[in-house]
């Protein structure tokens, strides 16, 4: 069963498990199938302004040139993740976006590089960051 066509209720114990080891198997398959990123930064997409920075990087919003959609791109440094030690955390969250497909998670769409950057293209979600939300919701 694709995480595409996931299910919302369960008739029974059986349905969840037999649905949640379909995704985990869907999972490991992606995990088991990563690929290096092309040389091709991100000659498919228009920039179109800035997002925000952070410690490892800028993120972008960006459109496809082919098409209509809008993206957020985290354009990261090389020489800074050398610097910061940071390589095997940025290959990490590369696999771990790259292998999930579930409804309320941030997957990835595309993952490029050229000589100076890596670029990861994610799902562009308007409305800021879940941190700030947090950060200042009254409890």
């Amino acid at each position: 069963m694709s995480s595409q066509h996931l299910r919302t209720t369960f008739n029974s114990k059986e349905d969840y498990t037999t649905i949640l080891d379909s995704l985990k198997q869907e999972f490991e398959q992606r995990w088991q199938a990563q690929e290096p990123s092309p040389y091709t930064n991100l000659e498919s997409y228009v920039q179109r302004a800035v997002l925000g920075n952070g410690s490892f990087g800028t993120v972008l919003l960006v459109r496809e040139k082919k098409g209509k959609n809008y993206y957020a791109a985290k354009m990261m440094n090389k020489e800074d993740l050398v610097r910061l030690k940071q390589v095997n955390h940025v290959h990490n969250e590369k696999t771990v976006l790259n292998s999930v497909r579930f409804p309320f998670l941030v997957h990835l769409i595309d993952a490029t590089k050229d000589f100076d950057y890596l670029y990861l293209v994610l799902p562009f979600i308007n409305g800021g960051e879940l941190f700030t939300y947090h950060r200042n919701a009254e409890v």
